[in-house]
């Protein structure tokens, strides 16, 4: 390919990246502001997690909006990655103009099988987001109301919209916000012992520096001085700052995972689309499988994995996996269908460089 069409298909990343993202939100938001809250309670009020996971309508229609901009995606990374073929090809059938077919069986199949394995994840999450919510709200004693809302959020008056909801989470950022809360309530011990004279200013910063709370890189930050100002002043942070931080908190972890979603979608869909242009340029005749050779290119950086830094160079056929230090295998970046481990595909930055030669069969 082109050096002019590589950074082209770069850019396609960075373009895709924040629209799964902004897909993903818009997908649960309409969940959560279609909602008939009524149901909620007394789904919770009868202890019925099952039901009240259905009362959300959450399903594969609820996120087409994420599908559909995936499918874009796919198609325009194999459209640009055909301009970069030789405009004329000696195909089996004689010279013709390469053209992308999305609707492949092959392009669709994948397409479909990845869809519904992404939204599958999603959709499990949410279900345990809910039993987990419904058995916190139990532990603790809140009534089904408050249950709910932590659920689907409460409506902001300026935006007539839910936010601050645990839907959308996964199981282990909704923990992260759960610890959230916790750091926020153990300042109160630090405050009560400022007012009973066992710590000194000095002491309680030197408490608060050790809280989780201000390592939390999802936090209200903006807030950090009103919190240190009225801890070590021996005040207790009241139940709606605390509520607000913790909300706050839960709409920076919904946005993250947005940001992860569409990272990771996003590479995976344009990564995938330029290797299904070379299958279809195969399948055509104009190129020989042999003649293939793709090389696993890192991001260069020290954010890289290590593993992926490992492999960077990593030359394979066309049918070839990449193999990683770990043992998992990949046919590019982001891919899962041979059962990489996760952590070698949530955000990778990688990509591959792939040399084809449609002139060696002619040339032989």
């Amino acid at each position: 390919m082109a050096v002019n069409n590589r950074r082209k298909l770069d850019k396609l990343i960075d373009l895709f990246q924040p629209r799964i993202r902004d897909a993903f939100l818009a997908a649960v938001r309409d969940v959560v502001d279609n909602v008939i809250l009524v149901d909620i309670i007394r789904a919770i009020e009868n202890g019925d997690p099952i039901r009240a996971f259905e009362l959300l309508g959450f399903n594969q229609s609820a996120m087409r909006p994420i599908t559909r901009m995936i499918e874009e995606a796919f198609e325009t990374g194999g459209v640009l990655t055909g301009q970069g073929f030789p405009k004329y090809l000696n195909t089996s059938s004689g010279r013709a103009i390469f053209r992308f077919d999305v609707r492949n069986s092959r392009a669709e199949g994948w397409l479909r099988d990845h869809s519904s394995s992404m939204v599958t994840r999603i959709t499990d999450d949410a279900r345990e987001i809910v039993r987990v919510t419904m058995e916190r709200g139990m532990l603790a004693g809140d009534n089904p109301r408050r249950t709910a809302l932590e659920l689907v959020g409460r409506i902001d008056p300026v935006t007539n919209m839910r936010t601050g909801g645990t839907i959308g989470l996964t199981p282990g950022q909704e923990r992260w916000v759960s610890n959230t809360r916790r750091d926020l309530n153990e300042m109160q011990v630090i405050a009560s012992r400022v007012r009973s004279g066992e710590y000194s200013t000095l002491q309680a910063r030197e408490q608060l520096e050790k809280s989780g709370y201000f390592s939390r890189a999802l936090r209200r930050k903006g807030s950090d001085n009103q919190i240190i100002k009225s801890i070590t002043n021996g005040k207790d942070l009241d139940t709606n700052t605390i509520d607000r931080l913790v909300m706050t908190y839960r709409n920076n972890a919904l946005r993250y995972r947005g940001e992860v979603i569409g990272r990771t979608e996003a590479l995976q869909a344009l990564n995938r689309s330029e290797y299904e242009a070379h299958l279809q340029a195969v399948d055509t005749g104009a190129l020989r499988r042999q003649d293939v050779k793709r090389i696993w290119d890192s991001a260069g950086d020290g954010r890289v994995r290590d593993t992926h830094r490992e492999m960077d160079g990593q030359a394979v056929s066309l049918d070839e996996p990449f193999i990683s230090p770990s043992g998992s295998q990949m046919m590019y970046p982001g891919d899962g269908s041979l059962g990489a481990d996760a952590a070698e595909i949530i955000q990778c930055r990688c990509r591959v460089r792939i040399e084809a030669d449609f002139l060696a069969q002619w040339n032989d």
